[in-house]
């Protein structure tokens, strides 16, 4: 069980960022050769919002792991739930 629910929250974001990410960048290829180059250039500007945007999420979720020490909170637990003596 995760016991710190900001890391869970900043790790859900980084997903969400990430996956938005991923959706625009299938757009772009997607539109190639069917879009405008104007259009396409705006949706590639979007594109570059988006991979600074979640590069950010990144980096506020690994911030909090190395300022909070909560990088193996749950995983230690259930390592020791699994040692038999």
């Amino acid at each position: 069980m995760d016991l710190c629910e900001t890391r869970n929250q900043l790790l859900n974001e980084w997903k969400e960022a990430t996956a938005l990410y991923d959706r625009l960048v299938a757009s772009v290829v997607a539109q190639i050769g069917v879009m405008k180059k104007e259009d396409l250039d705006h949706l590639m500007e979007t594109v570059g919002v988006a991979a600074n945007f979640a590069e950010r999420m990144r980096k506020n979720f690994e911030l909090h792991l190395e300022t909070h020490n909560c990088a193996n909170q749950g995983r230690n637990r259930s390592r020791r739930r699994k040692v038999s003596i």
